[in-house]
């Protein structure tokens, strides 16, 4: 239990360089890499990402004229696409970490 309070330490010290260097995305990736599992962000990230797409050309591939992916994805709902896959990736990322 004393090893508790470095949990804290990379998440600071990102904290702290990002704001003095302001240069946010280099550093926390670096902070990602000292502190954490990378499995962590890329499970959620490309759950994401994948039903995102999938689900821009689900919801736009059966409107009129869409016949290609591009145009399916291109002429869909994208507030409805997004929000069907961030809750599906809250169910994979909760089943894969719990």
């Amino acid at each position: 239990m004393q090893d508790n309070w470095l949990s804290i330490l990379p998440p600071i010290i990102t904290i702290v360089i990002a704001i003095w260097s302001k240069r946010i995305i280099p550093y926390l990736l670096i902070g990602l890499l000292a502190g954490g599992n990378l499995l962590n962000l890329i499970v959620p990230l490309v759950s994401v990402i994948l039903l995102s797409v999938f689900f821009f050309w689900f919801f736009g591939k059966d409107k009129k004229g869409n016949t290609t992916f591009i145009s399916a994805i291109t002429n869909t709902e994208p507030n409805r696409a997004m929000l069907f896959a961030l809750f599906i990736s809250i169910i994979i990322s909760a089943i894969f970490y719990f």
